[in-house]
């Protein structure tokens, strides 16, 4: 079992974006506008409405990727994702703040929530990206990128990766950052 003692850090409350300045006022009000626009004035967008919101930025087809996207937006599990989930999600897979940005892509992998990412989640998110941009990798090129990264990664060789080792591993070596990146394309 791997290394279960430090999960990643959760989301961060929507007030320390703000006051971090990671949104200007222009940018909530557009998020807002947007959130509104989807959401056609409830305080939730439903994962299609979500879909709505992401999905035209993508060439191929993004429904995978924002099936993973929505999940990890949707902090408190409810099968909805507020206005506070959406702002702070935005503000989490966009943070200029390293530890925040690869919590949020911890989360993103981490598909099953038990603190821990194994191989099949990692395929399942790249096959999702790859789906979402329109390109269609071999399996056995996706394999090679799932080894490699957990070449690196898996410190412990237990064939999972825990939030110290992806977090440890990622700061060795920022080339993995540019593999695992999972920000979303500004709508």
């Amino acid at each position: 079992m791997g290394n279960r003692t430090a999960k990643a850090p959760g989301p961060q409350s929507l007030s320390d974006f703000v006051k971090k300045k990671e949104f200007t006022q222009e940018e909530l009000k557009e998020w807002s506008e947007i959130f509104k626009r989807h959401s056609g004035n409830k305080e939730y967008l439903t994962e299609d409405e979500f879909t709505e919101v992401y999905g035209m930025a993508f060439t191929g087809d993004p429904r995978p990727f924002i099936k993973h996207m929505f999940r990890s937006f949707d902090s408190n599990r409810d099968g909805v994702v507020d206005y506070k989930e959406f702002l702070t999600g935005i503000g989490c897979s966009t943070s200029e703040d390293t530890k925040t940005k690869l919590s949020w892509a911890f989360q993103m992998y981490d598909v099953d929530g038990d603190g821990l990412i194994t191989k099949h989640e990692i395929i399942s998110i790249i096959r999702a990206m790859q789906c979402m941009i329109n390109q269609h990798p071999t399996d056995e090129e996706i394999q090679q990128t799932v080894n490699d990264i957990f070449r690196n990664l898996d410190r412990n060789n237990d064939s999972q990766i825990s939030w110290d080792e992806f977090y440890k591993g990622v700061q060795k070596d920022p080339k993995l950052l540019e593999v695992l990146d999972c920000e979303p394309q500004t709508v």
